[in-house]
């Protein structure tokens, strides 16, 4: 879905899974309780991967670097498990603003000791490697936000977040097995905002040359 509630559709957050990861690309509204409601533990999770900070793609950011203190079986507070972030410049500072500069989050930051799991990461064309996967990302036009492609076992996934039709995201796509891609309006009557239409993706999938392609974002 989108920014606007419908009963049918849900905010941006979509899990990819590797052989013992779970990587979380965007935390829109609601993502908790779909993870747990679809079976995963939040504790599995190491790795966030946000597109741009909008509300509809981070609102239960915080919530879930408060939950990733406790120790599931107990309750107790005693984070276990590192949690690395990768967004796009300004992540340090929507962090700290979450975790510090608002009150009284900030109180339970500190009793939550969130700063001690934490590994944030700011990238923008980048390539970042990680146990079981590689990552890389790549700016798009859409509140300075990027988008990401990732590579495990001979595999790839690219997730557009939100954007309008971009060349960096196709160099990105290259032949990527699955293209996860905003369509946010069916046309170019109704189009508002920097967003891709549906005709607009059809060229993008062509010439990304994408073996599968998931429309999004709708």
């Amino acid at each position: 879905g989108s920014i606007i509630p419908t009963s049918k559709r849900s905010y941006s957050s979509i899990v990819v899974k590797t052989t013992s990861e779970n990587i979380l690309m965007d935390v829109g509204p609601a993502t908790l309780y779909k993870l747990c409601r679809s079976g995963y533990q939040l504790n599995e999770l190491n790795h966030i991967l946000i597109t741009h900070f909008h509300i509809d793609h981070v609102a239960d950011y915080l919530p879930l670097l408060h939950s990733k203190a406790f120790d599931s079986k107990t309750g107790k507070i005693n984070p276990k498990k590192s949690l690395t972030v990768y967004g796009p410049p300004g992540l340090l500072e929507f962090t700290q603003d979450l975790l510090e500069n608002v009150k009284p989050w900030n109180k339970l930051a500190e009793t939550f000791q969130c700063s001690s799991y934490l590994n944030l990461c700011e990238i923008l064309s980048d390539i970042f490697e990680e146990n079981e996967w590689i990552g890389s990302s790549t700016p798009v036009y859409h509140a300075d936000g990027i988008a990401y492609r990732i590579e495990s076992e001979g595999k790839s996934v690219t997730y557009s977040g939100d954007t309008e039709p971009d060349e960096n995201l196709i160099k990105l796509a290259k032949e990527t097995d699955l293209l996860i891609h905003e369509c946010s309006f069916p046309n170019e009557e109704f189009l508002i905002g920097r967003h891709t239409t549906a005709s607009k993706l059809g060229k993008i999938a062509a010439e990304a040359g994408c073996r599968k392609l998931v429309l999004t974002h709708l």
